[in-house]
């Protein structure tokens, strides 16, 4: 009928990704980083899932990185109130680019994973951009990311079905240290009634070096 309206049911959420980061860097080329990740949903009144992951990078050139991960889910997969834990395995590898346009500094991210526990397993190809502005009198570093997901399943719906958006802020406390509070919007595509997430995000990261220990 012409003019009939259609209400359709929303499909908004939003969610809390909170992490603990240490990063140890070996020597110039290789680096070791540890990760515990919290993440809280439904309006950020429910545990969502855990992440453990660990990953390590080598760097080729002044400009690329090579990166390797591993990552152990403990997933919150509920309807209603009802709690149901699962647990997922995932492996990622990719590549790194970096550079910089005067104070901009230009990031590129080039990543494959594939993620076990389900009947399927999952595969993503990953592209991400960021861009962060530096300033040497600052203790903040404004940063924006554009991330776009190609998803791969058997049963599922595959192609480039999700992008994720990110505004935030990086405050180093201090050589060691930093806080990065971010805002992240995150959409599905190429499906009707697409679910939309609004996450709030706080990561601790703390970096060893390797003269840290000769110290001791």
């Amino acid at each position: 009928m012409v003019g009939q309206e259609f209400n359709y049911p929303a499909n908004n959420d939003i969610e809390s990704w909170n992490a603990i980061s240490i990063k140890y860097k070996l020597n110039k080329r290789w680096s070791f980083n540890g990760q515990q990740q919290l993440r809280l949903n439904d309006s950020i009144a429910k545990f969502q899932k855990s992440i453990n992951q660990i990953e390590s990078s080598y760097k080729l050139s002044k400009k690329y990185r090579l990166n390797f991960g591993m990552r152990y889910v403990l997933l919150n997969d509920h309807d209603f109130e009802a709690i149901d834990l699962e647990h997922r395995f995932r492996y990622q590898y990719g590549i790194n680019r970096k550079g910089r346009v005067g104070p901009i500094e230009i990031k590129q991210r080039w990543r494959f994973q594939k993620q076990y526990g389900e009947q399927y397993p999952s595969k993503y190809h990953r592209y991400k951009v960021s861009f962060a502005y530096k300033n040497k009198d600052w203790n903040i570093k404004p940063k924006y990311a554009l991330e776009f997901f190609n998803h791969i399943q058997i049963g599922a719906l595959n192609g480039w079905t999700k992008q994720r958006f990110t505004y935030g802020i990086e405050y180093k406390i201090d050589k060691q240290q930093s806080l990065y509070i971010a805002y992240i919007h995150e959409r599905e595509t190429l499906i009707w009634n697409p679910i939309k997430l609004h996450i709030l995000s706080l990561k601790y990261n703390y970096e060893l070096k390797e003269l840290d220990f000769k110290k001791e």
